[in-house]
């Protein structure tokens, strides 16, 4: 997987080659999602992380992460759906164990 250029840290985005970010849930979080970026990697905690990407003709979010060699999808939604919240839910049921993510799914 290649390396994502921009980084969330649960609440803020931090922007690369500089000491500014955006805070989650504000205008300018919204306005940087609407500015062509395609993906950026979530972290939420160390062990609960994964990538968001921007799919279907640019128009709805994915997050994706690989685990024991087989990718995880879960749909995100619209931008208007990334918030703090949301993005704490996909994190945390995207890095369900093992048995917990094959009982969600079936």
């Amino acid at each position: 997987m290649n390396r994502c250029k921009y980084v969330v840290k649960r609440t803020y985005l931090i922007l690369p080659d500089s000491e500014l970010s955006i805070t989650l849930d504000t205008p300018q979080w919204f306005d940087f999602l609407e500015s062509g970026i395609n993906s950026f990697h979530y972290i939420y905690s160390r062990d609960y992380t994964f990538r968001a990407t921007l799919r279907g003709g640019a128009e709805y979010w994915y997050g994706e992460k690989t685990v024991l060699n087989l990718k995880r999808t879960l749909y995100i939604g619209k931008s208007e759906s990334l918030t703090v919240e949301r993005l704490g839910v996909i994190a945390r049921t995207i890095n369900l164990h093992e048995l917990a993510w094959r009982v969600r799914n079936e």
